[in-house]
């Protein structure tokens, strides 16, 4: 917490009030309510017979029923037990549901009850049902079957319930597991099918792909076919694998959970070309189509970028990947597409390919520039490489953004932690430590943050915005609470130590020699937009650009001290931090000076 918000007397504010009894969405379908007894005189529950007590259970409020359902158990008295095993078949479910767990409690949960609880009109009871029958143990392990087919209820929640419940299956069930895949599944419901999969994956995939009741959906076969490269019984891996090798392939129903299984393979250190030689020969076929379709798709200029992106996930497990990677690196291709291609060459050496990225690294976006670096931080050789462009000059170390600079400066490997802390303590000129060293001093100064306003107005407004004053081109500093002045007057007068990508200055020269300066903050395929100071705009459509590169430093211009006193810098670092306090309406710590 800020220093200057500790202690503020509003921190008990709302001690004397209420708090929120329940929340209810407004989805919620109305359940059956409990009957309204007659009025009748008060009488403590705690007197009542057990006969009275069980009637309570259906009292239409909710403190009689768990008050009734407190006693019941705490008595745990016999006699009680006809009334329950009555009680399971009311139609209102809450009565229902706290007889079935006191009937459990009383360890008089029979086959016959169970049965009754499993088919009752009302979802929640067939749910606590199946939690009865999971606590009960070996009791009841004979009715595992009549759990199963609860899998294909008509309710999610039911089916969820029982799927958690039985988990994990043997193979021999693994078609009743796969009757829950009949109908609309949401993530919830496919981790359930996966969880209760267990170590089947195989056999409950070539259940759900026999099925023609319903197509399974793409999510579902997908988390499946992760659970299956994860096996390490090669034949169940192999197994998976040909399951939904006999899917048809329109709308990426056989692409989606082979991009999943090849995903989880390469993390485990495996390849699915280790699997082909045991594939049918129609198998075999069948999965180089599938590749063949997902290269086309891929390098479709006009295919939906949706789909490129799905298929390069796809296509980066080929033997040819490297090289499709590489063009669609160093391409005009979208930026989406861009970064994701080099998310996935980073899994190859391409020597030659970073050596290019790095030397158009002057030309490239924001988003492009953060890719290509955290594609180089991967790698001890392309590390080198990184250094080795910060040091000649073609990347500069302000244009990586901190977490990036604080991967060199902090690396595990010593030589390159050491040659990353000169080339960045290279990088500050002089003159900027000078400044910082001559204006440290004005922070013990007494501030005025209404004078600081003023200064901020004057100096800054044309760039950033703080509050109501200024506008919105440079990086938001009014989030300045957790911020030390120390921080604030390092950021003022050294704007290019550590520069977020998103705020670089590019330059534009257009075909027709007009040279524009300003921030990215749009680019799409046919055009890009420049931000200036005052907020003006330029956007630019691609074939009018003759360059565009950017300028390795912040828009914020060096020696803005230059026209501000020791005093004023303390007041505007003053204003920076304590903006949001002028209106006197939040309780400081230590109040700010009067006006």
């Amino acid at each position: 917490m800020p220093e200057e918000l500790k202690r503020r007397p509003d921190e008990r504010y709302g001690d004397d009030r209420g708090r929120i009894y329940r929340i209810v969405r407004n989805a919620s379908k109305a359940r059956p309510e409990a009957p309204t007894p007659p009025p009748s005189a008060t009488t403590s529950l705690a007197q009542q017979t057990t006969a009275q007590l069980v009637a309570a259970l259906t009292h239409h409020n909710l403190w009689h029923r768990e008050t009734a359902a407190r006693l019941l158990l705490e008595r745990s008295d016999a006699e009680a037990i006809p009334a329950l095993q009555r009680l399971v078949d009311h139609p209102f479910a809450p009565a229902a549901m706290r007889a079935l767990w006191l009937l459990h409690h009383h360890q008089a949960v029979d086959v016959a009850i169970l049965q009754r609880g499993l088919q009752h009109p009302q979802a929640d009871v067939r749910s606590q049902a199946i939690l009865v029958w999971d606590a009960s143990g070996d009791a009841l392990k004979s009715e595992r079957a009549a759990v199963r087919k609860r899998c294909g209820d008509s309710d999610p929640q039911v089916r969820m319930t029982a799927l958690l419940s039985l988990a994990p299956i043997q193979a021999s069930e693994a078609t009743d597991i796969a009757q829950a895949a009949n109908f609309p599944t949401d993530a919830w419901l496919a981790r359930a099918i996966t969880i209760a999969t267990g170590p089947h994956p195989a056999a409950v995939l070539q259940r759900i792909v026999a099925s023609a009741q319903r197509p399974a959906q793409p999510g579902l076969l997908s988390d499946l076919a992760a659970l299956g490269a994860a096996q390490t019984d090669p034949q169940q891996r192999l197994a998976c694998l040909q399951a939904f090798l006999a899917l048809p392939d329109e709308q990426q129903r056989r692409k989606l959970p082979l991009t999943q299984f090849c995903n989880v393979l390469q993390r485990r250190g495996s390849s699915w070309m280790e699997l082909n030689s045991k594939l049918l020969p129609a198998q075999q076929t069948a999965l180089q189509e599938t590749f063949a379709t997902a290269q086309q798709q891929l390098q479709n200029d006009s295919a939906e970028l949706s789909t490129r992106l799905a298929m390069l996930e796809l296509v980066k497990h080929t033997p040819t990947a490297a090289d499709i990677l590489k063009s669609l690196v160093t391409e005009d291709q979208p930026q989406q597409l861009r970064v994701a291609a080099i998310g996935a060459l980073a899994r190859f050496p391409a020597p030659k390919t970073w050596e290019t990225l790095a030397q158009s690294f002057v030309r490239e976006t924001p988003t492009i520039r953060r890719a290509t670096v955290n594609a180089m931080l991967a790698n001890r050789n392309r590390t080198i490489m990184l250094l080795d462009a910060i040091e000649a000059g073609t990347i500069k170390p302000g244009e990586l953004d901190r977490s990036q600079s604080n991967r060199l400066l902090q690396h595990s490997d010593k030589t390159i932690r050491g040659r990353a802390n000169q080339l960045f303590a290279s990088s500050i000129p002089g003159d900027r430590q000078q400044a910082l060293a001559t204006y440290q001093p004005a922070l013990k100064l007494k501030a005025d943050p209404r004078a600081g306003q003023t200064v901020f107005r004057k100096n800054c407004a044309t760039c950033h915005r703080v509050g109501e004053i200024g506008v919105n081109v440079a990086p938001d500093i009014s989030d300045s609470r957790t911020r030390q002045p120390l921080q604030i007057l390092t950021d003022i007068l050294q704007p290019n130590r550590a520069i977020d990508n998103n705020y670089l200055s590019y330059s534009a020269i257009t075909t027709d020699g007009r040279v524009l300066t300003g921030i990215l903050v749009t680019e799409t395929a046919t055009s890009i937009t420049l931000k200036q100071a005052e907020n003006k705009v330029e956007t630019l459509l691609r074939d009018e650009i003759e360059t565009l590169k950017s300028n390795g430093v912040s828009l914020m211009p060096e020696g803005l001290e230059k026209n501000i006193s020791p005093q004023q810098m303390a007041d505007l670092v003053s204003f920076i931090k304590n903006w949001r306090y002028l209106d006197g309406k939040t309780p400081l710590s230590q109040p700010l000076p009067e006006k």
